[in-house]
């Protein structure tokens, strides 16, 4: 079956936002780039989901395509930015009705669907860690990572629960809430319905004040040249790639505790060449179905234009 060949024309509808990497190199710092962030209303610090999503809601490009999905019979899902806008405010009340709040950690077991990005997003807006997980691993790696990561929830389909989770659910005492997106729950014992709890949860949600020096998203590295290693993002960023290594063999209060210090030492110029090297853990400063980001979405604000 012969393809058409897709062709870019000249001139795209939508500028890049990279159009001269030479000039932006020359106006890249991070007080600049922090700039080009709203940040939450009443100077309550920085929050990825706000940045993402309802600034441009509040602009009044509600209405813009925020996410294009297609699904294994090619039929596509739009979600706009306040349909987004929505859905993970409703979504960031199951956590908090559940008792999970700032800083406690929030598992993803799912494939790219609409359901992964307004998990995703919710849980930032909650001020809760959000930690992905790939959808291909096998059941070891899920348990490894749930372990040192200490999950409180765990958001997965039903399919993936039985292959890759229910085998090992014993041994992750602290993982207290488990959420199937889709059908199946009430055939899993100590699971909940993704579905019944978001519906159920208010569309209002007021996200609370960060600090640059939260903790927003917990990564962990494949682990097949090395030991396990742990990536992660700090909401305010800034730190450029110092590590921690051995960490899996750390106890979660030691890793914390070492994470802190590897900030403060950062910022203030102070690693050490072995942090730079060889690391299994790197603090990084940013922050089935294929889902992307639509194409259309609205660019950076400036000062004298809007989103």
């Amino acid at each position: 079956m012969p393809w058409q060949t897709l062709r870019k024309s000249a001139s795209p509808r939508v500028a890049p936002n990279l159009a001269d990497y030479d000039r932006e190199r020359r106006w890249f710092t991070w007080s600049n780039a922090r700039g080009q962030l709203l940040g939450l209303h009443g100077g309550h610090g920085l929050n990825i989901a706000y940045e993402a999503v309802d600034r441009h809601v509040d602009a009044g490009h509600g209405a813009d395509v925020a996410l294009r999905c297609v699904a294994r019979d090619d039929s596509l899902t739009t979600v706009t930015y306040a349909e987004l806008a929505l859905r993970t405010a409703r979504f960031a009340n199951v956590p908090r009705s559940l008792g999970i709040g700032r800083g406690d950690r929030v598992g993803t077991l799912l494939g790219r669907g609409p359901e992964l990005y307004t998990v995703v997003l919710g849980t930032l807006k909650n001020t809760s860690v959000l930690c992905p997980l790939f959808s291909a691993f096998g059941p070891e790696p899920v348990r490894r990572r749930p372990a040192l990561g200490d999950f409180r929830v765990l958001v997965t389909a039903a399919a993936l629960y039985r292959r890759k989770v229910t085998g090992i659910r014993d041994a992750l005492p602290g993982l207290e809430h488990v959420l199937i997106v889709g059908e199946g729950a009430a055939d899993l014992p100590g699971t909940r319905s993704y579905e019944e709890l978001t519906a159920a949860a208010s569309l209002e949600f007021t996200i609370p004040p960060t600090s640059a020096d939260d903790m927003a998203l917990l990564h962990f590295t494949s682990g097949t040249t090395a030991a396990l290693g742990v990536a992660v993002s700090l909401r305010g960023g800034g730190l450029l790639t110092p590590a921690l290594h051995d960490a899996d063999t750390l106890e979660l209060p030691a890793l914390m505790r070492r994470l802190k210090d590897l900030a403060v030492r950062a910022r203030a110029g102070r690693l050490r060449g072995s942090e730079l090297t060889g690391a299994t853990l790197t603090s990084a400063n940013r922050v089935s179905r294929r889902c992307t980001a639509s194409s259309t979405r609205p660019r950076w604000p400036s000062s004298d234009s809007a989103p």
